[in-house]
């Protein structure tokens, strides 16, 4: 079974089982979301190791310095962790929090793109 499947079918069995706890008891339904985001995250980790290995693979095709792709990289982690952190506060009932936590992805995202910024600034300068 492909991993997106094994992700859908753990979210969507965790889904059945939160549709039913939320009315009970609404911490355990909470419990089995966090635990089913965990699952999915640790089940998609190998995929994951596979495709930074093709990053590795493609950026050391290039005559760049692997500092022009880093930040690339640490902003679409950034943007990955925030957005699933803001969705979460917001099921929640915390929008605020959410939105707040979207903003601070974002700040994060434009911090870590300055030195890509600035070796752009460089080979424009240096041609």
């Amino acid at each position: 079974m492909s991993v997106t499947v094994k992700a859908i079918v753990t979210g969507i069995a965790a889904l059945f089982c939160i549709s039913v706890l939320k009315e009970k008891n609404g911490n355990a339904s909470l419990s089995v979301a966090v635990a089913a985001g965990v699952a999915i995250v640790v089940g998609i980790m190998p995929e994951l190791r596979d495709l930074y290995g093709v990053w590795i693979e493609l950026t050391g095709k290039t005559a760049l310095d692997k500092s022009f792709f880093t930040p690339l990289l640490k902003v679409v982690g950034i943007a990955a962790a925030c957005r699933t952190a803001s969705d979460l506060c917001k099921d929640n009932g915390e929008k605020a929090l959410g939105t707040q936590i979207e903003l601070a992805g974002a700040a994060a995202g434009m911090i870590c793109s300055v030195p890509l910024i600035e070796k752009i600034i460089e080979l424009i300068g240096a041609v």
